[in-house]
């Protein structure tokens, strides 16, 4: 009985691993899962000759065995393993740093989500200070690579004032939180604006 490694290390969520296990005899190889299952299952759908990932984090054994038959003596189990990790995802600034106006409506600021699967159930959550205000504090569920932050400039106290934007993301699916680095926008106001002398 030969059992290849299906591979040293997967991420949730991860599509099936197919399995790969033979016995010289040619004789169908059945799978079983071995111990705690941990991070998966076997995937049904596959003829239970595929494992699901179905945790973020943990390892996934499987053994392959064969029954034999009138001809050849049953073989096995023989036992494959792999880790089961957490899926490394980043955030960044996916726009160029323009000043922001008041009076003005809301400006859109978009933040890069980069993951090397899909990032799902994902909470981007967003701060701001100084003369700016947003309209929303956390997007929940982000699913897109690209989230557009909504921005409203405030009144500064003078021609022109700071409003200081972050953020970071946590999920399920990832080790720790991952954070923006802080950005400072000036915020300039129109004549209109400003406070009377």
């Amino acid at each position: 009985m030969v059992f290849p490694s299906p591979g040293t290390a997967h991420t949730y969520p991860h599509t099936s691993t197919t399995l790969r296990a033979c016995a010289t005899s040619g004789l169908p190889v059945r799978y079983a899962l071995g111990g705690d299952p941990g991070g998966c299952k076997l995937d049904a759908a596959n003829g239970g000759t595929a494992v699901a990932i179905t945790g973020t984090t943990g390892s996934c054994t499987v053994l392959a065995s064969q029954d034999g038959d009138a001809t050849w003596a049953p073989a096995g189990p023989v036992r494959g393993e792999f880790a089961v990790g957490y899926q490394v995802a980043s955030i960044s600034w996916a726009d160029p740093k323009q000043p922001m106006h008041y009076p003005s409506g809301l400006v859109g600021i978009r933040v890069r989500v980069t993951s090397p699967d899909p990032f799902k159930g994902g909470m981007l959550t967003m701060t701001a200070k100084g003369d700016c205000q947003l309209e929303n504090n956390s997007y929940i569920g982000v699913n897109d690579p690209v989230v557009t932050v909504k921005v409203q400039p405030t009144k500064p106290s003078g021609a022109s004032g700071v409003c200081t934007l972050n953020g970071g993301m946590g999920s399920d699916h990832t080790a720790k939180s991952v954070f923006l680095p802080e950005r400072s926008y000036t915020v300039t106001a129109s004549r209109s604006a400003l406070p009377s002398p």
